[in-house]
């Protein structure tokens, strides 16, 4: 396994990668192996846009019992982008994954989960 992170950002998804490919029963070496795996994050961030809804449009979604005052909902989430390239022999494969968090926690709480939700993407290709 190779891994490249050229925007320097601090993760642990190289060990979190590591253990699931142990777990799953593959065997991790850095040299002479069967099969490589080249990892490149490409980007981490915090993302934010605004919905317009109306009082009408929130309570059908919402519900009656909670009332609100705008017609703007604001909605933040992280995001993660992974290129991944699978080499083996002469043949290779290459993907980019997004992972995205659907709720606005702490980025080190944030970032835990898109690593996870990056490395349940990589598993599910080695069945």
């Amino acid at each position: 396994m190779h891994f490249q992170n050229p925007s320097n950002i601090q993760t642990k998804l190289e060990q979190k990668l590591s253990q699931a490919l142990e777990q799953k029963g593959l065997r991790v070496v850095k040299e002479n192996a069967d099969m490589q795996i080249l990892l490149n994050i490409v980007d981490f961030r915090k993302l934010m846009y605004a919905q317009r809804m109306s009082n009408y449009t929130y309570t059908f979604f919402y519900g009656p019992f909670m009332r609100v005052d705008a017609d703007v909902e604001f909605e933040n989430y992280f995001l993660m982008q992974v290129n991944l390239q699978v080499i083996q022999g002469v043949n290779s494969q290459s993907t980019s994954l997004v992972a995205r968090t659907s709720y606005l926690a702490g980025v080190s709480e944030s970032k835990e989960a898109l690593e996870d939700k990056i490395v349940t993407q990589i598993i599910s290709f080695f069945y």
